[in-house]
């Protein structure tokens, strides 16, 4: 197997494999493997591209560098009692020059918030279930709005608020028009 890397240069952007002397120059971070209490076992790698400004278009001038995270994992099959493997590569862009170790904290970040929200909207709205089929990303606004609104209120129980507030109307109106 040959391994390939998009290689950018002042004067061609290309697919080229990757020689062993820029492979040296290449920063990465590895996160060894982390378990998951599900029966998870994931390994990343990411490396970082630093590009150089006026190498691209105009309409990508902003980015700075190109980000790879391949992610290695284990999921135990409890049906089969055994571990199957799954591979996988996802790319990113940055528009500030970043360290690999950078990056990889920032992603994950970026998931944690991004499945917290998804999991508060399921399971505290029902999300779902939905049965909204014309405008769903409508309502998926509006339910994040109504999320946004109880924490600026002060609430950290999704549900208890909407049980207090749904046998509340006056207080649910105060919170609408203030």
């Amino acid at each position: 197997m040959e391994i390939r890397a998009i290689e950018i240069t002042g004067n061609s952007v290309g697919d080229a494999p990757m020689r062993s002397e820029r492979l040296s120059q290449i920063s990465e971070y590895e996160r060894m493997a982390s378990v998951s209490a599900d029966g998870v076992i994931e390994r990343r790698r990411t490396t970082v591209w630093t590009i150089s400004a006026g190498v691209l278009d105009h309409d990508w001038s902003g980015v700075r560098c190109l980000i790879r995270v391949q992610r290695q994992t284990q999921l135990f099959d409890t049906g089969l009692q055994n571990w199957r493997e799954r591979s996988d590569t996802t790319w990113a862009i940055s528009t500030r020059r970043v360290t690999a170790e950078d990056a990889a904290q920032a992603i994950r970040d970026h998931w944690l918030i991004e499945n917290a929200l998804h999991h508060v909207r399921d399971v505290a709205l029902g999300e779902d279930a939905s049965r909204v089929r014309k405008q769903p990303g409508v309502f998926a606004q509006l339910r994040t709005w109504a999320l946004n609104l109880l924490r600026v209120a002060g609430y950290e129980n999704i549900k208890a608020a909407r049980q207090t507030l749904g046998w509340s109307p006056e207080a649910l109106l105060r919170l609408c028009s203030g």
